[in-house]
């Protein structure tokens, strides 16, 4: 495995590529980075979702199967994460490895899929399906509803809102209910063009190819991404660590309580040093650090 390469290949559009042949499948993902910012996180968390369910060839989620089907058995994720105060939102790809299917581009035309669903979704009049909107805003408003049902990342995601008021890291990757809810089929597109103008974008490759051959088909993939005056990611802001530290407690009726507890640190000891440090006091795995 060669050490990763990272170009800049479009106008805010960087390219992570990591070339190996140690896997028989080829993985693929487009990212756009957005602030962390509470008036827009749940818009960013179900972006991804109606995305994924179809583009204007591909419409409903039959075709779009059928079109997977034709690939292999190609996988489609959506993308919805916390990156210390940026949100990614985006579609992740995978698909088995050329050699293994003789005659056939099954990476570029994977790669073709995924720029549709990103960049031509499926809509009516110009809009979003309501349909579409409606259905995965259900889905969002259970999954945020749904948070405090595991205690163990309940208290984690509390933790984090007790540590950071008024920061952007104390944000959700979920959002709100009430500001899911105010999503219509019209916010949600006008939000979308936003995003595609205006967002850096992460792309990232790992797979048995070339740098170049991966670049010429991400290049084509995204041929028709409209951009603008593109947002720099904003930096991380950190402030100074409390003199005392807090204690809070929430009572509920649980047969097994739960104890999170947090450090903040001026220094900047590194990642790896971090984890170290939460592994000592967590479980491994890197236990509960986020």
């Amino acid at each position: 495995m060669n050490a990763p390469q990272r170009e800049e290949i479009m106008p805010g559009v960087h390219l992570t590529f990591l070339e190996t042949s140690k896997f028989k499948t080829s993985l693929m993902s487009a990212a756009f980075v957005r602030p962390l910012d509470a008036e827009e996180a749940s818009k960013n968390a179900l972006l991804p979702a109606v995305l994924l369910r179809g583009s204007r060839e591909y419409p409903d989620m039959e075709s779009l199967s059928a079109a997977m089907d034709e690939l292999y058995g190609a996988g489609f994720s959506d993308i919805s994460a916390k990156k210390e105060e940026s949100q990614l939102v985006g579609l992740a790809a995978s698909v088995i490895d050329d050699r293994y299917a003789p005659g056939e581009d099954l990476k570029n035309r994977t790669a073709k899929l995924l720029g549709g669903l990103l960049l031509d979704s499926a809509m009516e009049k110009g809009l979003f399906r309501g349909d579409y909107v409606g259905s995965e805003k259900a889905n969002l408003l259970d999954a945020i509803e749904g948070q405090i049902n595991d205690k163990r990342r309940y208290s984690l995601l509390r933790l984090v809102e007790e540590m950071c008021p008024g920061e952007r890291y104390a944000v959700s990757q979920l959002g709100k209910a009430a500001d899911a809810e105010k999503i219509t089929a019209e916010s949600l597109t006008e939000h979308y063009r936003k995003v595609l103008s205006t967002s850096p974008v992460q792309l990232y490759f790992c797979g048995n190819s070339t740098f170049e051959q991966v670049k010429d088909m991400f290049m084509g993939a995204l041929e028709g991404l409209p951009r603008g005056a593109v947002d720099p990611i904003a930096p991380v802001e950190v402030k100074s660590a409390r003199e005392q530290s807090r204690t809070v407690f929430e009572s509920m009726d649980v047969s097994q309580g739960k104890l999170a507890m947090g450090w903040r640190l001026d220094c900047q000891p590194g990642y790896g040093v971090t984890v170290m440090l939460n592994n000592i006091f967590g479980g491994g795995m890197t236990s509960s650090f986020l």
